[in-house]
């Protein structure tokens, strides 16, 4: 409440110069008054004349009339804490008759305990008294009973006033309603409390939500290796159950079913990382390398071998800073959501195309089909949408936020005169990464 202390201040200030220049219409034993000319004359003590005593009452009305208009309560008192004065607006606050303020320092108390909300009296009674003993200056706020019986909040104010020994003469006191202002700053807190338990509940919601698409994304991703470890089992099965066994192919499954158990590990710990905005182990590689890594084991499936994948890649590419784990998921649902484009479209039979060159300081790798492509307006890309019966829709979401996660973006259009091009772009080395 820096305003309202400011205020304080300067209304005591007011009030100790309007009774200061009371005081000092008597100077020396003179009463000093001012002629009609504006001329300040002496007057002899006992030799008052109608004219000065008409003077000291017009100073004295002014000064009523001042301390009166000042917009907050104002008293006065002795310097044992004993009232002399109220102005006005104290006695209209209160609604208290100004006979029962002449009473001395018990008729002072007995005020305030008239006044004063039952739990704010003893400790600003115990505050004040410990001021008049001490010369110290009061500062305090109470709740006070307003003329209609209402409780308010009021910021209450003390300051002594001394001669120049420092001995105390006379205390100066006001009392300022801040009950409004008070509310506000409360409403404040109020409001500021109920946006921070929402703000909590949305985070709680968003780590739920986040929980969720971690399973979803898990389950999508996870169903590839762990269908490869069924298939090899079950070869190692048939071999098994050859006569004579067949053990060396049994072996073979079984290292194959291996490495599947060891991808579907990477694949988890992948999706783990990024879901804890992790950078994971990111080491400058080449990207033509891994495009035709993926599309030799995608195109071991019954699918990539029916209708194919073809490479268009860009010679000598600068290396890309990325998690290969990662970005092998992005083109393998790339890939595989083309090929099934492909397989969907009446008569389809074009190859997909999957093409990689260098545009400025990123790498930009496009995955082409002529499927039956998607509406202008589908959500493809967002959490949980799909054009797939049978699908999640969290293919796309994962390759969006993985590319995004690696400084680069994923993006699609459509394909003319048919299908559609998903294209996503990583940014080059840069000097400091090639370490």
């Amino acid at each position: 409440m820096e305003d309202d202390t400011s205020l304080s201040m300067l209304v005591i200030a007011f009030a100790i110069s309007a009774i200061g220049f009371a005081a000092g219409l008597f100077c020396g034993g003179r009463l000093v008054g001012r002629s009609t000319r504006g001329v300040a004359a002496a007057v002899q003590p006992g030799k008052i004349d109608d004219w000065s005593r008409e003077s000291i009452r017009s100073s004295a009305h002014e000064l009523q009339q001042f301390l009166d208009a000042i917009p907050v309560q104002i008293w006065c008192g002795t310097p044992e804490g004993a009232p002399l004065a109220y102005n006005k607006r104290w006695r209209d606050y209160s609604g208290m008759d100004a006979n029962q303020f002449a009473l001395g320092r018990e008729g002072f108390d007995d005020v305030m305990r008239t006044i004063i909300h039952p739990d704010d009296l003893g400790p600003g009674q115990a505050e004040l008294a410990e001021c008049y003993a001490t010369g110290a200056s009061y500062s305090r706020l109470m709740r006070v009973r307003r003329a209609d019986g209402e409780y308010r909040c009021t910021d209450n104010r003390a300051e002594p006033l001394r001669d120049a020994d420092g001995t105390i003469l006379r205390w100066y006191g006001i009392c300022l309603d801040v009950e409004d202002k008070v509310r506000s700053e409360n409403g404040l807190r109020e409001r500021e409390i109920e946006l921070r338990s929402i703000q909590e509940q949305l985070s709680e919601a968003a780590r739920k939500a986040s929980l969720a698409e971690l399973s979803a994304a898990i389950a999508h991703e996870i169903s590839q290796p762990l269908t490869a470890i069924n298939s090899n089992a079950e070869a190692s099965i048939r071999w098994l159950a050859m006569e004579p066994a067949n053990i060396d192919r049994a072996k073979a499954s079984i290292e194959n079913a291996k490495r599947g158990v060891e991808d579907a590990v990477e694949i988890v710990n992948s999706i783990r990382s990024l879901f804890r905005h992790s950078t994971g182990h990111r080491y400058p590689g080449d990207m033509n390398s891994l495009i035709m890594d993926v599309a030799r084991i995608i195109g071991a499936t019954d699918l990539g071998a029916r209708i194919g994948v073809v490479l268009d890649l860009a010679p000598k590419l600068p290396p890309v800073v990325m998690d290969k784990v990662q970005i092998q998921q992005i083109l393998m649902n790339l890939i595989r959501n083309a090929l099934e484009a492909v397989n969907t479209a009446e008569g389809g039979r074009d190859s997909v195309r999957v093409r990689s060159l260098q545009e400025g300081a990123s790498i930009l790798i496009e995955v082409i089909d002529e499927g039956i492509g998607f509406p202008a307006d589908s959500p493809i890309g967002e959490a949980y949408f799909t054009t797939k019966s049978q699908g999640m829709g969290m293919g796309l979401s994962i390759s969006k936020t993985i590319a995004k996660a690696h400084g680069g973006d994923l993006w699609h259009r459509p394909n003319e005169p048919r299908g559609a091009v998903f294209s996503f772009k990583l940014p080059l080395v840069q000097r400091q990464d090639a370490v």
